[in-house]
């Protein structure tokens, strides 16, 4: 299979015009098992194809979209073999495979972390709400924060995460204008490291009576996080959070590791959220290019348009010489739309072109 990136994350969010999609395929293996396991991964690779627009895979989206294809099993509902034979070659059969298309399925959510707002681009950066005295610990922590939230980005399939000085300008300065990111991730840190004492307690001796309190050896720290999500082109807030995280340990050293390290994963947990959040609420303008000989058939192919699930507007801009434009908004990509226009449609529609945004089909 052709393997692409740029996952349509309206479409695996919002589609919910099948909970399963059914795909037959080949599979070969040195028995009938290993030959139906490969029947299913042929089968979970075919569906993934369905959501992915035409930008080359980079290293790491072939890496984990490889850990999903081991995990075929998993995504499958349904096996029907249709043939099976063997020759000198191995096993080889045909099968009819039900794959799980639910928006809450496991296979669609991992999809979707993979490839979230077709893999942003995104920065990292984190300060201090105030300047948490001046010692060797003030640059530190907040470049710990930021290390341990890519760390987790990266995890959850953000391929695109930029180190925070790639942002900003010769001053330290964030850098708008000449900005690579999509996504800048802003962090105002504070934290606060007590000793774990015990209650005072009373004591009396042969000096008198005294108050006492017990000190244990241990620390105690919260770390806290606020967080504002902007999209660097239009510096528009699209989200905002606050995350924190306590420890305990026997040193101030190790416990303020512990939980700049866990609150940057709790932030980056956030995040995951607001870009699912965001990518749910994506609407674009997309284009259909329809070639047809006559304009009838481009007023029924417009009204299947506006028939297909998650289409919201259709507007028919002219017919002049045997060509139609034809734009739509809508969160779905228009390789989606045209797929789910040819397996329904009354019309035999062929598809001649395609780029991310636009579609160009002739109808006979």
């Amino acid at each position: 299979m052709k393997k692409w990136v740029g996952l349509c994350a309206g479409a695996l969010l919002m589609c919910n015009t099948a909970l399963a999609q059914v795909t037959t395929v080949d599979g070969v293996g040195v028995d009938k098992d290993s030959a139906v396991r490969d029947a299913m991964r042929n089968a979970v690779e075919n569906v993934v194809g369905t959501f992915l627009d035409s930008r080359t895979l980079v290293s790491k989206s072939v890496v984990a979209l490889d850990e999903i294809y081991a995990k075929s099993q998993g995504f499958v509902k349904n096996i029907k073999v249709l043939s099976e034979a063997q020759d000198s070659y191995g096993y080889r059969v045909t099968a009819q495979i039900d794959v799980d298309t639910n928006p809450d399925s496991q296979l669609l959510d991992r999809l979707n972390m993979i490839m979230l707002l077709n893999d942003p681009r995104i920065a990292v950066v984190v300060g201090y709400h105030n300047n948490y005295g001046y010692n060797d610990q003030k640059e530190k922590y907040p470049m710990l924060c930021e290390a341990s939230m890519n760390s987790k980005l990266i995890s959850l399939g953000f391929n695109h995460v930029l180190d925070s000085s790639n942002v900003r300008n010769e001053n330290g300065i964030i850098d708008y204008k000449n900005n690579i990111t999509d996504y800048m991730v802003l962090g105002l840190l504070d934290i606060e490291t007590k000793d774990v004492i015990l209650p005072s307690y009373s004591s009396y001796t042969q000096e008198g009576e005294y108050d006492r309190s017990v000190e244990t050896g241990l620390v105690r720290s919260l770390a806290e996080i606020d967080i504002k999500v902007i999209k660097t082109d239009t510096q528009e807030v699209i989200g905002e959070f606050h995350a924190e995280a306590d420890a305990i340990k026997n040193s101030q050293n190790s416990v303020e590791n512990q939980v700049i390290k866990d609150v940057g994963i709790k932030a980056a947990e956030n995040l995951r959220k607001i870009f699912a959040q965001k990518a749910s609420n994506i609407s674009q303008t997309l284009q259909f290019i329809v070639r047809a000989d006559t304009y009838d058939d481009v007023l029924r192919f417009d009204k299947e348009l506006r028939n297909v699930a998650g289409v919201k507007s259709v507007n028919l801009k002219g017919y002049t010489d045997g060509k139609a434009v034809i734009e739509i908004d809508s969160d779905l990509r228009p390789q989606y739309i045209y797929r789910v226009l040819k397996e329904n449609s009354k019309l035999n529609i062929f598809m001649e072109k395609s780029t991310a945004n636009t579609v160009e089909l002739s109808i006979t």
